[in-house]
């Protein structure tokens, strides 16, 4: 178990390491280029990645918003919209900045967890979630978030 919660962990910090890097090669045009998920542009999808991992490494939850867009249909997707919506004000080149330091620090919070079966992190909706679960499903999302900007651009 532990070298598979291992190449999982590694799997995460790629994901993390080349979403941060695409965002860091974007030119001034393409983010406010739509993407395929509603509502999100590319600002919306780096803003969204940074936000979930602002709250996994320990952040306080944004909070919610009085009213919100038509694209978000579920508690989950204010929840999302919440993290967007408190980092609009924020230039691009902070955004990948403090995005880079944040991926650093929840990385370094990673590595430093037991890689056991019952070892528990913060998930994306703010609910403790088993390592084993947490791992496979946040590389997906953020592999995911890589391609809709990718496909953007």
């Amino acid at each position: 178990m532990t070298a598979d919660l291992q190449r999982a962990l590694d799997a995460y910090a790629d994901a993390l390491t080349s979403f941060h890097a695409l965002a860091a090669d974007l030119e001034e045009t393409d983010w406010d280029r739509p993407t395929a998920c509603p509502g999100w542009g590319v600002r919306e999808q780096v803003a969204h990645v940074l936000a979930v991992e602002l709250q996994l490494s320990g952040q306080p939850v944004p909070p919610r918003l009085p009213v919100y867009p038509a694209h978000v249909r579920s508690p989950s997707g204010e929840h999302m919209e919440n993290g967007i919506a408190a980092l609009a004000l924020v230039p691009h080149d902070e955004l990948v900045a403090r995005l880079g330091r944040t991926i650093e620090e929840h990385l370094c919070q990673m590595r430093a967890l037991p890689l056991a079966e019952d070892t528990s992190v913060v998930g994306t909706l703010g609910n403790p979630v088993p390592l084993p679960r947490f791992l496979p499903i946040r590389v997906l999302d953020v592999w995911t978030h890589e391609q809709d900007v990718r496909q953007a651009t």
